[in-house]
């Protein structure tokens, strides 16, 4: 697989202050990610504090804020969480945030589609007992 970059725009959920970024899109990646400078401008609310593993596969202590997402402008912006990565890390848009816009990777061509949400279909399973 390729890498994806796109200009996105992370911002506060009010929409009062954002910043724009290169950003590459992170399938593997749960969360977002921001560097800590622009978590610091956008002064957004904390989600929570958690442990994250990291792409070399250490686990550190993050901060995960609520960031309100713009990936083109003619489309809705999406409120998503991001971890605030050291100050050179990379901007990541992750799997929630591509969901929450509907949006998948097409592995062919390495450029993001519209894509349908996947629900599961409720079913009436019958029971199976054992007589023994």
């Amino acid at each position: 697989m390729g890498i994806i970059r796109r200009q996105v725009r992370f911002g506060t959920e009010d929409g009062s202050t954002s910043a724009s970024a290169e950003a590459f899109i992170d399938t593997g990646a749960v969360h977002c990610q921001v560097s800590s400078t622009v978590a610091s401008q956008l002064n957004a609310r904390l989600f929570r504090r958690s442990r994250v593993v990291l792409a070399d596969g250490g686990v550190q202590e993050r901060d995960i804020m609520y960031v309100l997402l713009e990936m083109d402008p003619s489309q809705p912006r999406v409120l998503t969480t991001a971890v605030v990565g050291n100050d050179n890390a990379p901007f990541l848009v992750g799997a929630v945030a591509l969901e929450q816009l509907g949006l998948g990777v097409d592995p062919s061509t390495q450029k993001l589609v519209p894509e349908l949400p996947v629900l599961l279909q409720s079913l009436n399973w019958p029971t199976i007992y054992i007589l023994g």
